[in-house]
């Protein structure tokens, strides 16, 4: 065999091998050999380009998904002004809840004074009657102050109080009424501040709200048709709202009225 023949694969040497193998054969066979290696070679150097390119195209696209520094910059501005408010609410609710505890504390040793006395019931049933007629006028006038779930905690609240009555635990039950109270007057303080919001309906089948003022930002709720939504400020032609649902974020112009 000749000494070339030696560095072909296995089916080369069998060729070289046969005894009546043509010179066409033979150089059919180094011609098919060196395609296949100037294959390899195109294709190991294609495979080296193509990374490149890929990575190049993933950078263009991770930064076209970048916010814009102008939404960014109006979307902290609003949220500041909210926050501030919010803020403004809680320092409010603090300092009531502040002044609450040392009411309910002098109060506490007066019931205890009076815990069987005809006055103390008098006191515990009106503080009780009050708080059921006010959480009965909410829901009739004002539907939207008091949540879902404040108003079950509320009247559970009054539930407790009434209960204490007819075990004659007075004093227990005027401090639940009061608590039931001071909830109320806790909502109502946040529904005057959101009065300061514009309310919008959407008027496309399905919109989104973003986390900001921009196509870049991730969808955070969806809304429907017809659905109201409370409207805190605008920029960049995005509304920041509030959806019936509870959650925050941003909604173009165009999908509401």
């Amino acid at each position: 065999m000749p000494p070339m023949a030696r560095e072909l694969p296995l089916w080369g040497r069998m060729v070289f091998s046969a005894p009546r193998t043509s010179v066409a054969t033979l150089l059919a066979l180094i011609v098919v050999a060196a395609g296949c290696a100037s294959t390899g070679t195109l294709s190991s150097r294609g495979g080296s380009k193509s990374s490149p390119r890929d990575s190049h195209k993933s950078k263009k696209n991770s930064a076209s998904t970048q916010p814009d520094p102008a939404a960014e910059a109006a979307r902290l501005r609003v949220e500041r002004d909210r926050l501030a408010q919010a803020n403004e609410l809680l320092e409010q609710e603090l300092a009531e809840a502040h002044n609450d505890l040392r009411r309910v504390e002098r109060q506490f040793v007066v019931y205890e004074k009076r815990l069987a006395t005809e006055q103390g019931k008098a006191d515990a049933v009106a503080s009780a009657a009050e708080a059921r007629m006010r959480n009965d006028r909410l829901a009739r006038a004002r539907p939207s102050v008091l949540a879902d779930s404040t108003r079950q905690y509320v009247t559970g609240l009054i539930e407790t109080s009434e209960s204490l009555i007819r075990k004659q635990n007075y004093a227990g039950a005027q401090f639940f009424s009061e608590r039931a109270n001071h909830v109320m007057s806790s909502a109502e303080r946040r529904a005057s501040i959101e009065k300061k919001a514009v309310a919008r309906k959407v008027s496309v089948d399905v919109a989104n709200v973003r986390e900001g003022p921009g196509q870049n930002y991730p969808v955070v709720a969806q809304v429907a048709n017809g659905e109201t939504l409370l409207c805190w400020g605008e920029a960049n032609e995005w509304y920041h709202v509030r959806t019936p649902h509870g959650s925050e974020g941003w909604i173009h112009i165009s999908l509401v009225r």
